[in-house]
């Protein structure tokens, strides 16, 4: 209801250029919104039957750098992809945009005036930044559900689920970090 709203409001040859970003806004968020539920409801049935599909894995992750450019420009932070090749990962395409996306999320919203690179090939996801970094003991807890660093600003939530999805799915989820010099998040899959 809400996406067919947003995609008519969309088509308003009225709208200002500022307008036009809100509607996309609106439209993105809607989308993020619909990967988190069907994210959940594969994650809340207990058979693995769910799980036997395949996804797009580089088109998943443009998606999602394009959702979250908008937001690292305006913190005058570069958000890149590495990696031009097409790569078809086993998995549920909503339970891999919820990876990448709090993972990317994650870097935008502790990197200001820096750098994110996300770096995708057939074996690994990484999302390295140049933002404030984890503390040793924050780092040590923030796959824990509810953990929020000093810093955060979210639930406590996202990390927590991918840390799920990961072990679902029989991936490898880890975090390197340095205060002084940002984070990476390394995907094995």
């Amino acid at each position: 209801m809400i996406r067919g709203a947003a995609e008519v409001l969309a088509d308003d040859p009225h709208l200002s250029a500022a307008q036009r970003e809100r509607v996309a806004r609106i439209e993105r968020a809607t989308a993020a919104m619909a990967e988190l539920i069907a994210a959940l409801l594969l994650l809340a049935r207990e058979d693995a039957a769910s799980i036997k599909e395949s996804c797009d894995a580089r088109t998943i992750a443009v998606e999602c750098v394009e959702r979250y450019r908008p937001l690292a420009t305006s913190r005058g932070t570069t958000l890149a992809l590495d990696g031009t090749d097409a790569v078809a990962l086993w998995a549920p395409p909503a339970l891999f945009a919820i990876v990448v996306a709090n993972l990317v999320h994650n870097a935008v919203a502790h990197t200001r005036d820096g750098h994110i690179t996300v770096a995708l090939d057939p074996h690994t996801l990484t999302v390295r930044d140049s933002g404030s970094g984890i503390q040793d003991e924050a780092l040590a807890r923030v796959f824990e559900r509810h953990y929020r660093g000093p810093d955060s600003e979210g639930a406590g939530i996202g990390l927590f689920l991918v840390k799920r999805i990961c072990d679902r799915l029989g991936w490898r989820i880890s975090l390197q970090s340095d205060p002084l010099a940002g984070t990476t998040a390394t995907l094995l899959f």
